[in-house]
């Protein structure tokens, strides 16, 4: 069964040119999936295109690919569009979800006493 996701609502646009130059101003992504599926933009029963465009962005990629992903649905029939995402082209979005760089408990307990040592160190000195 495929995973469901919290994707945000973006914004709606009319026609494709629209959502080109949307997309222009915010990162560089590339569609890693499409499909075509049963329309959940409209109430009646007929088509949409559904795809999945993932950040290519080079900014941060040196420490770890970035999470942002966009949904976009385009409905057949009237050719109306809804952009959705999922996370944000965010370094600090990323540390947050990133758990091989976080500090265990017991390290947190070692960085507080070096620095507890250290003040203590430099209030003899003074």
């Amino acid at each position: 069964m495929p995973k469901k996701y919290n994707w945000d609502f973006v914004e709606d646009f009319e026609n494709e040119k629209s959502l080109d130059l949307y997309l222009l101003t915010q990162v560089l992504t590339s569609t890693e999936h499409s499909n075509i599926n049963n329309c959940s933009i409209c109430t009646s029963e007929h088509k949409m295109n559904y795809k999945i465009r993932v950040c290519t962005s080079t900014e941060f990629n040196t420490i770890k690919p970035c999470i942002l992903i966009y949904k976009i649905l385009k409905c057949c029939r009237t050719a109306k569009i809804e952009l959705y995402s999922l996370n944000s082209h965010d370094i600090l979005q990323r540390a947050k979800t990133d758990k091989h760089h976080r500090l265990t408990s017991v390290l947190k307990k070692i960085v507080e006493s070096c620095y507890s040592n250290k003040m203590s160190n430099d209030q003899r000195k003074s």
